[in-house]
């Protein structure tokens, strides 16, 4: 947080609250954001800023699951740094969690969590920012507070949970992930675009991408054409455009670009 953002955030709450990461300033915006006009919205809203105009958007990975693969990752690292790349977005379900199918040798949810810590790809000048998603609710609501592992990683930015939003290259965008019966009371300000998790499978609704998984988790929809897939997004003399990589056979072999939209009379940061 930035002063500006602090002295919003101490002049509205009675009492003093405990902001020690992304998780607890999204408490702290939910409780306050309905209270302030719209130019402190767009002040305080955005959980972290990034300067690039370029991003990578990702989904859905299940690290635990039988249907996992850190291989479709390393693909994604690599597109990255060849492409200069240095944000990459995660909308939610990083891990499996307890549903069932999960991995006979990851079913302890310290162990998901390890192995992402130990196997997600590491670079130095990659970022990765992580809304956090229904298959990892119980991560988060675990007693032993199994989400400071995650402090070995300072590339792996935890977000929040079930929406969040982001300053990119000064514009309001936004992430979300369905979770039942836990929702948030933030005012939605209508962001550049909003991507969402859980689908599995690509989808243009309005102004929602919903996103694709990159994982082999594809039976929720009979789409002969749904592969695991990564976006890539960028901004262009005031156009975004998006286009979708996917893996057919572990193979990164399409690129086809799925959006492309004037980002005139969007929200400015």
């Amino acid at each position: 947080m930035d002063n500006i953002q602090m002295s919003i955030i101490n002049r509205e709450l009675k009492e003093k609250y405990s902001v020690n990461n992304n998780i607890d300033y999204q408490k702290v915006i939910n409780k306050i954001a309905y209270k302030l006009s719209l130019e402190e919205q767009k002040i305080i809203l955005p959980v972290s800023k990034i300067n690039s105009n370029k991003i990578i958007i990702i989904s859905d990975t299940h690290f635990g699951s039988i249907y996992d693969n850190y291989n479709y990752l390393d693909t994604v690292y690599n597109y990255a740094i060849n492409n200069n790349i240095t944000d990459i977005l995660h909308g939610g379900d990083l891990t499996q969690g307890t549903p069932k199918p999960v991995n006979k040798n990851c079913i302890d949810l310290c162990k998901q969590v390890k192995n992402v810590i130990d196997f997600y790809p590491y670079d130095k000048n990659i970022k990765n920012y992580i809304l956090l998603g229904n298959h990892d609710n119980n991560i988060y609501n675990n007693k032993n507070n199994i989400l400071t592992m995650f402090d070995e990683r300072k590339d792996l930015e935890l977000l929040g949970i079930v929406k969040i939003y982001l300053n990119w290259y000064n514009y309001l965008i936004s992430i979300s992930h369905y979770i039942k019966n836990h929702n948030l009371d933030i005012l939605r300000l209508e962001p550049l675009i909003n991507f969402a998790g859980h689908r599995h499978d690509l989808k243009i609704k309005d102004n929602t991408l919903f996103l694709p998984t990159l994982s082999d988790d594809l039976k929720y929809y009979g789409n002969n054409e749904n592969y695991p897939a990564f976006l890539h997004a960028e901004i262009i003399d005031n156009k975004l455009f998006i286009y979708k990589y996917d893996f057919i056979n572990s193979k990164e072999v399409n690129k086809k670009l799925v959006l492309e939209k004037d980002t005139n009379e969007r929200v400015r940061l």
